[in-house]
């Protein structure tokens, strides 16, 4: 409604609505490096300290800025049509990344991993690689050990329990790449944390 004005407007009809089904819903990653999205980066911020400061016409202040933000936006959404493919492969890495978030802590095979996602294994393998800079079982790992530092810091379970909560299949194996990755084995975390 803000970057509407009012229902029925003008800028409603012809800078709001044909945007809304297309642009932006799934969220747009902006670049501090790159100048335009770098002044949107700063308007935020500006926007946070508007709302705090609470000065005398502060809301016609955000308006304002709201309504360059959204109009850089668009002059930009056209620029280039190989950002939407990317927003497509991030959104399919999300998702992935949301399975495993949910999953980590049972047995977890590529293969549902693919039907969750409704991507070929070897799709899901190379966008993984490619958006997140890793295999998808070396996040799956990582997570595991991120709760398992968690639980050792924070329970009073055996690191036998953590290893069976965190999704590993023996305690030796997690300690094994507790100590990989972390320098030290589950107890002497926990002792030194």
């Amino acid at each position: 409604m803000l970057l509407s004005l009012f229902s029925g407007s003008i800028f409603e009809k012809k800078y709001v609505r044909p945007f809304l089904s297309t642009l932006f819903l799934d969220g747009y990653r902006l670049n501090p490096e790159t100048l335009w999205q770098k002044e949107i980066l700063d308007n935020t911020l500006r926007i946070a300290e508007l709302t705090e400061g609470k000065e005398f016409g502060y809301e016609y202040k955000i308006v304002n800025l709201l309504t360059a933000m959204w109009l850089e936006l668009l002059s930009h959404s056209n620029e280039d049509k190989a950002a939407d493919g990317n927003r497509l492969q991030e959104k399919a890495v999300c998702s992935i990344i949301t399975y495993i978030n949910e999953h980590y802590s049972e047995k977890i095979t590529l293969e549902e991993i693919s039907e969750a996602v409704h991507k070929s294994q070897s799709e899901c393998c190379r966008l993984f690689k490619l958006i997140a800079g890793r295999t998808i079982f070396q996040y799956l790992e990582e997570l595991r050990i991120e709760k398992a530092t968690i639980l050792l810091k924070t329970s009073p379970l055996s690191v036998d329990q953590i290893s069976m909560r965190t999704g590993f299949q023996s305690s030796s194996y997690f300690i094994k790449k507790f100590h990989e990755k972390t320098g030290l084995t589950p107890l002497a975390f926990r002792k030194n944390g």
